[in-house]
């Protein structure tokens, strides 16, 4: 069904992109009789409120960010969606143990934000850039919707000791003149993207400055990162730094005046050739397992036909 899924999502949009109720609620009653599972990736948390008042169908609660815990209390349809979902996905174990201090009873899954395997570049680029990317959401002080993805200063101190900064942003609406200096692209299609960072020589991932939206937060970009076979500086994320520490896929700095010496750590190839060899563990296709696990909880039996990787 997951091809049917991507259909309904795209039916609840109006022509502004935004999602409306009254879509969905259509979406839903035309394919319902053909839906097993509704997955519903979170935020807005609304629509799993929406698809339990029009079907008995099972709704696995797909949690990437959680509003409460950047804000400290539970929104209303948080609350709800715990409630009403059957089963939850998390990204991150911290997460993970926050739904079951909840709702211990209710079956959950850490589910990494992996890249399919088809989608690794099978070679690095031969175009070599060095310096330091960073891709994904960027803030600008017309677009604030998350002030943590601001990185018009940090950006700037890196490049006043001498490294150069480069972007592939992943939102239209970024102003591109508060980042003077660094070259920014994007946004750019997926399998391009991956295949560009390959070019450089390090990846940052994290907030310019401590932020609730990061505790529990294991960023798309982190595997992306990884993926293209780029080790990783991480600032203001802990639990992406508790990650690398693991693995050896990157390091962590305090502040913008310690990136140097982390560069400088990291050179030599060691790291660069660890993340390249490595990679290939954390593909999304070594997450299946936990996903099929969800699914037959929710159903009550065995998936009669397997998960077909990179359609999750």
């Amino acid at each position: 069904s997951y091809q049917v899924y991507d259909a309904a999502v795209k039916l609840f949009r109006d022509e502004k992109g935004v999602y409306q109720p009254w879509q969905l609620e259509n979406a839903i009653k035309t394919l319902d009789p053909i839906i097993d599972i509704y997955h519903i990736h979170n935020e807005p948390d609304w629509p799993v409120h929406v698809v339990r008042k029009h079907t008995k169908k099972p709704i696995v609660w797909d949690v990437h960010d959680m509003r409460s815990v950047r804000e400290g209390t539970i929104d209303k349809y948080e609350g709800i969606a715990l409630k009403e979902c059957n089963a939850v996905s998390v990204v991150s174990r911290r997460y993970q143990e926050i739904i079951n201090s909840r709702d211990p009873m209710k079956p959950s899954r850490e589910v990494l934000s992996s890249v399919p395997k088809g989608f690794y570049p099978k070679q690095r680029s031969k175009i070599y850039r060095g310096g330091i990317v960073y891709e994904g959401g960027l803030g600008s002080s017309t677009t604030q919707e998350f002030p943590c993805r601001s990185w018009a200063d940090v950006f700037s101190e890196i490049m006043k000791l001498g490294i150069q900064m480069w972007a592939y942003k992943g939102n239209h609406s970024t102003d591109n003149r508060e980042y003077a200096g660094a070259i920014v692209h994007g946004p750019i299609n997926y399998a391009l993207l991956l295949n560009e960072l390959t070019s450089y020589e390090f990846g940052l991932v994290g907030s310019p400055y401590a932020d609730k939206m990061f505790d529990g937060a294991l960023p798309n970009k982190m595997f992306e990162y990884m993926a293209a076979g780029l080790p990783m500086i991480c600032m203001n994320a802990p639990d992406v730094s508790n990650f690398l520490h693991a693995t050896g896929m990157g390091v962590s700095v305090n502040h913008v005046s310690e990136i140097p010496d982390a560069m400088q750590h990291m050179r030599g190839g060691r790291y660069r050739r660890r993340v390249w060899e490595n990679r290939w563990n954390w593909a999304q296709e070594g997450q299946t397992n936990k996903v099929t696990w969800l699914y037959e909880q929710c159903l009550g039996r065995s998936l009669r036909d397997p998960i077909i990787p990179g359609e999750l």
